[in-house]
């Protein structure tokens, strides 16, 4: 198994998995730039939260997708893994038409979770950022579904976009929809257990294991 980090992630240089990637300084100076408008954003809304957290994620995408030598290493993978949040790896499997496995840290209720036709009824299951328990009153139902419009915004206004830019760029399955692209996913696996998170449907076409 190989992780590649970029060469500006130094958390990582001393994992015997990791491989690091020259990146290029100009990507240096617009993460840079960037990351100092993004923080202020955070601790507001989901949808203006998700918005900033897509632009720096896929600044990164961007310059994976254009590494060559990073490609050619993937290009000849068998699998590849990714994190539930991060929209890179379903444009990084589509290209090269890789089994791809989505592991979800937090809980099912993310906003790429859309992305992935996971069912989050706001009726019943407490949605991403809402702080609600499983004890939903009309007051708290009503709540819950804001909340749940908020983060379909979050996901469909705020993160697809940038990635939307990033499949047309790299002429990703160019005969394929973006959301067919972002939904594809071969296997979930989820570290919340129920126990932790909420009980929620589960679609029989959705491999999901926790």
């Amino acid at each position: 198994m190989e992780i590649f980090v970029g060469d500006t992630e130094t958390y990582a240089l001393n994992s015997p998995l990791a491989r690091s990637y020259k990146t290029s300084q100009a990507f240096k100076t617009a993460l840079e730039e960037l990351l100092k408008h993004v923080g202020k954003s955070f601790g507001g809304n989901v949808v203006t939260e998700m918005k900033s957290l897509a632009s720096i994620q896929a600044l990164y995408c961007d310059e994976v997708l254009g590494n060559n030598e990073v490609m050619k290493s993937v290009k000849r993978a068998e699998l590849l893994v990714s994190d539930s949040l991060y929209m890179c790896g379903p444009l990084i499997a589509d290209r090269f038409s890789l089994p791809h496995v989505v592991v979800f840290t937090n809980s099912l209720s993310t906003p790429t979770a859309h992305a992935f036709s996971l069912p989050m009824s706001p009726a019943y299951v407490p949605q991403f950022k809402s702080a609600l328990g499983d004890n939903l009153n009309f007051v708290k139902r009503i709540k819950n579904v804001y909340q749940w419009i908020a983060v379909y915004l979050a996901f469909h206004i705020g993160m697809v976009p940038p990635f939307k830019k990033l499949k047309d760029k790299y002429q990703i399955t160019p005969n394929r929809d973006l959301y067919e692209t972002l939904g594809r996913v071969d296997l979930i696996i989820g570290q919340m257990g129920f126990f932790l998170d909420y009980p929620r449907p589960i679609l029989p076409s959705k491999k999901i294991a926790f």
